[in-house]
């Protein structure tokens, strides 16, 4: 930048008026961020020539440059074709909804000119925030296995019929491999293990994930067996302690359950999630996923879609039933709880308590928190080949207190517990 150097500080500044306008002028930045810009460089450069005063205009320029550029695409800076004329700024729609969900990011990894200290505490943040990331979902790999389809030739008996990326009907049979392997980031063959779709969502690579491979195994604390593939070669690893292993198949049902409710109580009711719901969201499914969804709902909000018709996309939206058939369904559906809860579920009032009382995530959140903490009924038929004390006294040994501690706040994060509570501390 010349004479000047890069301050993220003139970054927030820009960000923050556009918060507030929605679409501003290069001109009034150069008001409103001016004065803040004049300090700044002077404190970089003790005798301000005159001649230099134009490092305002050109720092700002170079800031909006750097915030519109493909790999940040966080501002639209529309330039003017006529001289003199100052074109306007705002987001872009991703930037704007990332922005107002509180998981808005810049990229500084290529930018020169930034205070280095800076750089490197903003980096080291974040890598340890992927670490934290990486370590959990690992764990949780370990534990939940592989579930993918195979395609076959002719139908069997139980085989499952799916579409292909063209919409071709086919008939694929299921299997399961039992701990984790790097090659599984890979696969493509129609899998339905959660758990690696959230590794592949977050965009997770093999050296990362053979980073903290590396790290797991030298741990004391957690013990890695290797299990040996269907294939008789391909080495994979599982979670030695059953226990352990258990326990956190069960945080992952929570898990994804509970992403899936809260996924679908914000798309069908419209519904704004607060900072602290998206950010949690975002941790879990990748931003990419997470700025899509806020996208759609933001669009729908627009349409006036009617809560009928956003059930139907997003219960029915990968299926190849015709009209009819989910219009009957629905209809009874819709009788069945008129009848039993005296619950209209296509108003706000009644699709909201359906979502948290009635679905089938819910009812599975409820049983697996129950489980986890020893609630349940030894009369519940479900649960009673479980010792219904047994995770409590693991989780009461401190022995893997540093998964606990931070898985909790991913399974059963505080906006959530006022819903259902988990205990794993």
């Amino acid at each position: 930048m010349g004479k000047t150097c890069y301050d993220p500080k003139i970054d927030d500044e820009i960000l923050k008026i556009i918060d507030r306008d929605k679409e501003t002028r290069f001109n009034m930045l150069v008001v409103e961020i001016g004065k803040l810009l004049t300090i700044h460089l002077k404190q970089k450069k003790k005798k301000l020539k005159k001649i230099e005063r134009m490092g305002i205009r050109r720092t700002i320029r170079r800031h909006l440059t750097f915030l519109s550029e493909d790999n940040n695409k966080i501002l639209l800076w529309t330039r003017p074709a006529i001289p003199g004329k100052a074109g306007s700024i705002k987001y872009t729609p991703q930037a704007e909804i990332k922005r107002k969900y509180g998981f808005l990011t810049i990229d500084y990894s290529g930018k020169r000119g930034i205070c280095k200290e800076w750089k490197e505490s903003m980096k080291g943040k974040k890598i340890k925030e992927r670490k934290k990331k990486t370590i959990l979902f690992l764990l949780i790999a370990f534990a939940y296995g592989y579930t993918g389809y195979k395609p076959t030739s002719e139908p069997q008996p139980g085989d499952i019929v799916i579409k292909d990326d063209k919409g071709k009907l086919i008939d694929v049979s299921p299997y399961f491999k039992n701990g984790f392997s790097i090659e599984d980031l890979d696969r493509e063959d129609f899998q339905l293990s959660a758990i690696h779709s959230i590794l592949q969502l977050n965009k997770f690579t093999k050296s990362e994930i053979e980073e903290m491979l590396e790290e797991l195994k030298k741990h004391k604390g957690v013990i890695l067996r290797p299990v040996i593939g269907s294939d008789g070669k391909e080495e994979r690893y599982d979670i030695e302690d059953d226990v352990l292993k258990e326990l956190l198949l069960w945080c992952c049902n929570i898990l994804m359950n509970f992403a899936s409710m809260m996924n679908q109580y914000w798309f069908i009711l419209g519904k704004k999630p607060k900072p602290e719901e998206s950010q949690w969201f975002s941790f879990i499914v990748g931003e990419d996923t997470t700025t899509n969804l806020f996208l759609k709902i933001d669009k729908n909000r627009i349409e006036k879609k009617t809560i009928r018709e956003l059930y139907i996309e997003y219960h029915f939206k990968d299926t190849v039933l015709d009209k009819e058939i989910i219009d009957r369904d629905l209809k009874d559906k819709e009788a069945y709880f008129r009848d039993t809860y005296k619950l209209d579920i296509f108003t706000k009032k009644g699709m909201e308590e359906y979502i948290f009382k009635q679905s089938n995530q819910s009812i599975i959140l409820h049983d697996h928190c129950n489980l986890i903490a020893g609630n349940f009924e030894e009369s519940d038929k479900k649960y009673n080949k479980y010792d219904k004390e047994k995770y409590q006294k693991l989780i009461n040994t401190k022995k893997y207190q540093w998964i606990f501690e931070e898985l909790l706040d991913i399974i059963n994060p505080p906006f959530s517990r006022s819903k259902y509570q988990v205990k794993l501390t």
